[in-house]
């Protein structure tokens, strides 16, 4: 068994010793894509929003205006029924 001849013409580079050649490489962040999106309207109407209710929430203050306990505020009746009687103005 015999190995091939190498040919001639056809090199190995070899490890040449000493001080690497200087090599110029920049860094730079990564571009990040534009988002597309703003919030700031958004941020905007829930705080015109809160000033609102605020207002609202002040004038009943300043005028004294309360809920009382027997007010159906959930949409069902009280104990007795289905609260048609505070519809029509009837109390029981």
């Amino acid at each position: 068994m015999t190995l091939p001849d190498r040919v001639q013409g056809v090199r190995q580079p070899t490890i040449e010793y000493g001080a690497p050649a200087p090599v110029q490489v920049t860094v730079a962040p990564r571009r990040r894509p534009r988002r597309r999106y703003r919030t700031w309207p958004w941020i905007a109407a829930v705080v015109v929003a809160l000033v609102l209710l605020g207002a609202v929430l002040l004038v009943m203050l300043l005028r004294g205006a309360t809920i009382d306990g027997d007010v159906d505020l959930v949409g069902r009746g009280g104990p007795g029924g289905s609260g048609a009687d505070t519809v029509t103005g009837q109390s029981p």
